[in-house]
């Protein structure tokens, strides 16, 4: 584990000075991915009629620096997603011919299913071995 240095122009920065120092080293790197994005912007975009890019990414550190403090979490697309089943080829096949749609099994769920089919359980393994035992003294 290396430690970061903090330092240079955008760690100096009004926007990074104003967050807590636990957080400076995170908004440096948010800074920077913005800034980095601006420049794109004005370096490559040839119909930009206002700098708006500016003015946006700002608020959006800001957002994410309030968020922070907060102890929140500031990626908005992180709890609102839908958790998706894992994906089977077969469900896709069903769904595409419109029959409906079992939820795929993990490898791990299959797994399991298949060992709970064809093991037994302890008292189902002394019955065999009690049972054996009697045919053999029987033979």
């Amino acid at each position: 584990y290396q430690r970061r240095v903090h330092g240079g122009l955008i760690y100096h920065a009004s926007l990074v000075g104003s967050a807590s120092t636990a957080h400076k080293g995170k908004v440096a790197r948010i800074t920077a991915c913005r800034a980095s994005l601006a420049i794109r912007v004005d370096a490559l975009g040839e119909n930009v009629i206002a700098p708006t890019i500016g003015i946006e990414g700002r608020e959006s550190v800001e957002y994410k620096t309030r968020k922070m403090e907060m102890g929140q979490s500031y990626n908005a697309t992180v709890n609102k997603l839908p958790k998706q089943a894992p994906y089977s080829r077969e469900a896709q096949k069903a769904q595409h011919a419109g029959q409906p749609v079992e939820p795929a099994l993990t490898m791990k769920r299959k797994h399991t299913e298949e060992k709970e089919a064809t093991e037994l359980t302890k008292e189902e393994r002394k019955a065999l071995k009690r049972q054996k035992k009697a045919a053999e003294a029987e033979a």
